[in-house]
């Protein structure tokens, strides 16, 4: 079920999140396809012309905006150097994309070529570094007066992380509201990320954050700026992660993290499903199930009547999914389905079990 914004200037995606402090966001609606179209031709046609492809003797620098060949969408991109760094004897270019709002990086040279000041600064429908109205914090006990206090603190601690992605993953519209009393600040801009789920409710991820005392407040925009600045001190780079442990480089070279490409819908990006890898893990399992359970009824054909599809299904498993027409799904045919069934049930699987994968398997798709 797709579910359309009731102001579609307001509906975002958070493209990369480094921490509740630190992330990026892309509007879809305000999107221009042919004017995205045109300025990645006009980058084609620029280093066709100068003759700048192939040649491995530029010089990059922090700072430059250049094309970039991104392999898996053959196509150039603008990006950003955001680093150069020498590492295992070759030189590692950090790359951010300007117009898709995620990091990458490569140690290919030739694929990263110059461009001229008007592509430069094109406009772009990424809205770069965002940060949500309120700051990490930390819960100490004061026994001198028994109680308890939350105070804060310059960094975010993984249970805010982990709030926030698990905020997303049950979003079906994400809006963003700006901070009238928050200023734009050292490039950062303030506001809160109001999550509506595939079930219609409602909720701020900021006072999330506070509800679960992983952060705080502040009592004035001074106060706010003093600890946001503290937060800065910490000098995470764009490509990094929270922690400061790789970030990008746990990706591929030269691959988009969130393989982030217009025929990606919104959904893959904020689903309520399971994490991607445990979907594919759930298809996966099925898919073996089906292909034991055809050979098993080759070989025991005497075991399956043909009058299958009138028995009753007590197993719990969701046949309205594996007979489903979804372009993106698999059909089973019903006895394939009653296989799948008997299968779970000759393995002796524990019903809590059955059922589970039979919901992970069905929410793939609702």
């Amino acid at each position: 079920m797709e579910v359309q914004a009731e102001n579609d200037e307001k509906t975002f995606i958070v493209t990369q999140m480094i921490n509740p402090s630190y992330f990026h966001l892309f509007n879809p609606y305000l999107r221009d396809d042919k004017a995205r179209n045109a300025l990645e031709e006009n980058l084609i046609s620029e280093i066709q012309n100068f003759g700048y492809k192939n040649s491995t003797e530029r010089k990059h620098k922090k700072g430059d905006i250049v094309a970039y060949y991104w392999e898996d969408g053959k196509r150039y991109i603008r990006c950003e150097i955001d680093d150069v760094i020498m590492f295992n004897y070759s030189y590692h270019y950090f790359l951010f994309a300007l117009d898709y709002g995620v990091s990458l990086f490569t140690t290919r040279a030739e694929d990263i070529n110059p461009i001229s000041e008007i592509i430069k600064f094109s406009k772009s429908p990424i809205m770069n570094k965002v940060a949500l109205n309120i700051l990490p914090a930390v819960t100490r006990f004061d026994y001198l007066n028994e109680k308890e206090e939350i105070l804060f603190h310059n960094s975010w601690c993984p249970l805010a992380l982990k709030l926030f992605q698990q905020s997303l993953d049950k979003a079906s519209v994400i809006s963003f509201e700006m901070s009238d009393n928050l200023t734009n600040h050292k490039g950062f801009l303030f506001g809160d990320l109001i999550i509506t789920t595939f079930y219609g409710l409602q909720f701020s991820l900021s006072q999330v954050l506070v509800n679960e005392k992983v952060a705080k407040r502040a009592s004035s925009p001074e106060e706010f700026e003093k600890y946001f600045n503290r937060v800065l001190e910490r000098d995470i780079e764009r490509w990094n992660d929270n922690s400061k442990t790789g970030g990008i480089l746990k990706y591929e070279e030269g691959k988009l993290p969130l393989n982030y490409d217009d025929e990606i819908q919104i959904k893959q990006y904020i689903s309520n499903c399971e994490p991607v890898q445990s979907r594919k893990m759930s298809v996966q399992k099925v898919i073996e199930w089906q292909q034991k359970n055809e050979m098993y009824s080759q070989i025991f054909p005497n075991e399956e009547s043909d009058d299958t599809s009138n028995e009753k299904d007590d197993e719990g498993f969701d046949d309205t999914f594996v007979n489903s027409k979804r372009k993106t799904g698999f059909k089973l045919e019903p006895n394939q389905s009653k296989l799948v069934t008997k299968k779970l049930k000759c393995d002796n699987l524990d019903e809590s079990i059955v059922s589970g994968i039979s919901r992970s398997v069905s929410q793939m798709f609702n």
